[in-house]
């Protein structure tokens, strides 16, 4: 079971692995994007602080990236494709 090293996405595959008597598989590159000087913040938050990243965000999403963080290309090109990973599935 491979997750994002993210504490809540831990929190669901610890016990789906579990139920098969595995455990979790961590994955950096399954992070979420980085939403750098808006991490953290609400929508309202972001808007008040950043109003043309906000927007641009809200009306074009796949072409922002965020300032000291990521874009969603970023993010495509640093996560791995299943296939890349070298499992294979097996029903048990």
């Amino acid at each position: 079971v491979y997750s994002s090293p993210q504490r809540r996405a831990l929190d669901t595959a610890g016990p789906i692995a579990a139920e098969h008597e595995l455990a979790p598989v961590e994955l950096a590159a399954l992070r979420e994007i980085d939403f750098g000087v808006f991490d953290g913040l609400t929508y309202d938050e972001a808007a008040a602080r950043h109003p043309d990243v906000y927007r641009s965000w809200m009306e074009e999403p796949s072409r922002v990236r965020f300032p000291g963080g990521e874009s969603y290309s970023d993010v495509r090109a640093r996560a791995p494709s299943p296939r890349s990973w070298g499992c294979t599935m097996a029903a048990r």
